[in-house]
């Protein structure tokens, strides 16, 4: 009877771990393709990242971290990961892994999860067209009211075919490039409606034309007007600003030699190169040139002979200041 219940116990108990590693076995703890962690969750068997292999200065790119689990699910780790960036100044990646460019060049990217790394190499381009590749386009406008003068448009292509022959002369055979030929432009107001704070009102206006607009880095936009400034001046034409310059009348009757009538009723007489000067100089606003250091202060020091201040008046006897030619030879407009 002792055999008997000694083998019973012993039948039952190997019965028992039987059921017992049968049952483990159906529910996966041990399940060697199939591993768990020491809290019995999947773990992570290998980091993806992905985004965008090139980015454009300045733009930004969401990267995104996922890891992949021993169960054949994967996981959003992107908030979870710790960010690298190999060369900061190129691109920066964020703690939530966006990528900003911020200077052309080339950089990798690393995501860290858990013990494991996964890099992406990245390429920050450029927003600046390849050197050379802008173009000046030059609009002849005139306000609903007045005619298409061919006086004036002449006259307007000429001038700008001198001045690049210059900008030539200075920058070492290099200079700008225009359209193929003069466009036009006629607006849909009368000309009384654009004499005070005209810049404004022509550059508002002329978008029904043309897409003119500041700081663009396809074109450079050079607009002579047949509209008077008001007075006081302040915000009417004869103005260059980055990408824009807009010239009114004056500088219309001064290409063709006519009368000039400023806005405050003067009449100065000056000759033909004076507004091929002028030309020269709102155009060099317009490729982004200041006045030369120390001019608007009225400073001694001041370059007042250099086309930018009042070497203008002097055209063609001036001169692109060094510091002027450096930008213009860095510009994409400058071929």
């Amino acid at each position: 009877m002792k055999r008997t219940t000694t083998g019973l116990m012993v039948i039952t108990l190997a019965a028992f771990m039987a059921v017992t590693v049968a049952f483990a076995a159906a529910c996966g703890s041990s399940n060697s393709a199939n591993p768990v962690g020491p809290s019995g969750q999947p773990t992570v068997t290998a980091l993806d990242v992905t985004g965008s292999a090139t980015v454009t200065v300045p733009q930004t790119i969401q990267f995104t971290a996922t890891a992949r689990l021993s169960d054949g699910t994967t996981q959003n780790v992107t908030t979870s990961a710790s960010w690298q960036s190999s060369n900061v100044a190129v691109v920066t990646i964020s703690s939530l892994g966006v990528v900003t460019a911020v200077q052309p060049g080339t950089a990798t990217i690393t995501a860290i999860y858990q013990a494991l790394s996964r890099s992406f190499t990245v390429t920050s381009a450029s927003s600046v067209p390849s050197h050379g590749s802008g173009t000046v386009r030059v609009l002849y406008v005139s306000p609903q009211d007045r005619a298409y003068r061919s006086d004036y448009a002449t006259a307007v292509w000429s001038a700008v075919a001198d001045v690049k022959e210059w900008y030539r002369g200075q920058l070492g055979g290099r200079t700008f490039t225009t359209g193929a030929s003069l466009e036009t432009c006629r607006l849909s107001r009368n000309a009384d409606y654009y004499i005070g704070n005209g810049y404004n009102k022509v550059l508002q206006d002329v978008q029904a034309c043309a897409p003119v607009s500041l700081n663009s880095q396809v074109f450079t936009w050079v607009l002579y007007v047949d509209v008077e400034n008001g007075c006081p001046e302040a915000g009417g034409l004869g103005a260059g600003g980055w990408g824009v310059t807009i010239l009114g009348k004056p500088d219309l009757n001064g290409l063709i030699g006519a009368p000039t009538v400023w806005g405050c009723g003067d009449a100065p007489s000056f000759p033909v190169s004076r507004f091929l000067g002028g030309l020269g100089h709102e155009l060099g606003h317009a490729l982004l040139l200041p006045h030369p250091p120390g001019c608007d202060q009225g400073l001694a020091s001041c370059d007042s002979k250099a086309i930018m201040w009042t070497g203008l008046y002097s055209y063609p006897n001036t001169y692109f200041r060094p510091d002027d030619k450096t930008i213009l030879l860095n510009s994409p407009f400058i071929r």
